[in-house]
C-alpha cells in the first residue's frame, strides 16, 4: 500500500515539473501545408472500369443473339422437351394432403416465424454497440 502512495508522489512531482508542452508558433501552418501536399498528390484518380470491354462485348453479345436464337430455332418439341413434359406432368399430377388450421394457428406460426428472424438481427446490433 506503501508504495502504491510513493509512486503517486513521485509521478504528482513529475507532473508538476515538468510542465505543458507548446507547439511551435506556425504549428497549424505546417499541418495544413502537408494536408494540401497530400490531398494534391493523391487527388489524380485513374479511371478503371468494373467490367472490361472484352466482357462488355460479351453480355451485349448474349443479348443480341438470344433472342435471335428463340426466334430462328424451330419450335417443335424435341424428345428431351417432351421428356421433361412427362416428368413435370408426373410431378403436378401428385395430391397433396390437405391441411387445415386455424386462423389462430396462422398468426401464432406467423408471429414465432417474425420472432426468429428478429433475433439474429438484434444480435447484430447488439454487437455494434460493444
Amino acid at each position: 500500500m506503501e508504495k502504491r502512495f510513493e509512486d503517486d508522489a513521485f509521478m504528482h512531482s513529475l507532473m508538476k515539473n515538468g510542465g505543458l508542452e507548446r507547439p511551435s508558433p506556425d504549428f497549424t501552418k505546417n499541418v495544413i501545408t502537408l494536408i494540401e501536399a497530400q490531398a494534391s498528390a493523391t487527388s489524380h484518380t485513374v479511371y478503371k472500369p468494373l467490367l472490361s470491354q472484352k466482357a462488355l462485348f460479351c453480355i451485349a453479345f448474349a443479348f443480341v443473339c438470344i433472342p435471335l436464337a428463340a426466334y430462328f430455332l424451330p419450335t417443335e418439341p424435341n424428345k428431351y422437351i417432351a421428356s421433361i413434359n412427362i416428368v413435370w406432368n408426373t410431378i403436378s399430377s401428385l395430391s397433396i394432403p390437405e391441411v387445415s388450421t386455424s386462423q389462430t394457428m396462422l398468426y401464432a406460426i406467423a408471429f414465432l416465424g417474425l420472432f426468429l428472424m428478429e433475433i439474429p438481427f438484434l444480435k447484430s446490433q447488439l454487437l455494434k454497440k460493444d
